[in-house]
């Protein structure tokens, strides 16, 4: 084997060594360690939950949280989508009370019925929704269609990053509902309803570019939002991730800048 793989192969276990699994509130979860992150700049926290059909283990066995891991402190949450936003908000802050969440910004990723609870969180003038709802990532959540236009105007005030399934219609439209009421960026990527697990490696880049912009935009205030640092170029209808690759997976397009 040769030093370079050796290397790989053993940042590789070390990275998998450090998910570990806990509950609260009677949710299991997966969390990555603050470990790794410790050498990092990112001060942005990741919740996913996930849809109907799925639990916290197809975070782990597609990869997704892995890769993440090696950039933030991520928490796979098996949060059942009959739960509430009062649930949610409970989970949270019992994550933080054990010191899983550690009071940094939070960003929730909700695939479909994942994202019934946020919109329901978002619908309450409640402490909870103001502390851990800093940004949004809902993948083709269905619950959008039947959300009030005022629930929905309150993701104005946070960053948004619609994601749907270039064979999903139905995601496209609630995708299409955040951007026009919610000023969401909206990015395709290749696959079905679950096109987060279609593409996990487009999904990961995606994600890690929009909260990597949202945490430039927070460290330098000032910097102009069509600046060179741009991640994002909805107007070529491509996606380049952060070291500026074109990605011909996802498409972004969409009236909000990074």
């Amino acid at each position: 084997m040769s030093l370079m793989k050796a290397h790989n192969k053993n940042h590789h276990d070390v990275t998998k060594s450090l998910i570990t699994e806990g509950i609260v509130k009677k949710v299991a979860y997966y969390h990555c360690s603050a470990a790794t992150v410790a050498a990092g700049k990112t001060n942005t926290e990741v919740v996913m939950l996930h849809g109907a059909k799925f639990t916290k283990e197809d975070w782990k066995t597609s990869g997704i949280l892995e890769k993440l891991c090696l950039s933030r402190s991520v928490v796979a949450l098996d949060f059942g989508v009959h739960m509430s936003g009062d649930d949610l908000g409970k989970v949270l802050s019992g994550l933080e009370s054990k010191s899983i969440l550690s009071g940094k910004p939070v960003a929730l990723v909700s695939p479909s019925a994942g994202g019934k609870a946020v919109l329901d969180l978002a619908a309450h003038k409640s402490e909870a929704k103001k502390k851990y709802i800093h940004s949004w990532i809902p993948v083709a959540v269905g619950a959008v269609h039947s959300a009030s236009t005022e629930t929905l105007e309150v993701f104005k005030e946070i960053p948004v990053l619609a994601v749907y399934g270039s064979r999903d219609s139905g995601g496209k439209k609630t995708s299409m509902r955040l951007e026009e009421i919610a000023n969401a960026e909206v990015v395709e990527l290749e696959g079905g309803h679950p096109c987060y697990l279609d593409s996990p490696d487009a999904f990961v880049k995606t994600e890690t570019a929009f909260l990597g912009k949202r945490q430039k935009k927070n460290e330098h205030p000032r910097l102009n939002s069509a600046g060179a640092n741009s991640t994002c170029h909805g107007q070529k209808g491509e996606f380049l991730d952060k070291e500026g690759t074109n990605n011909k997976k996802a498409i972004s397009h969409g009236k909000r800048s990074w």
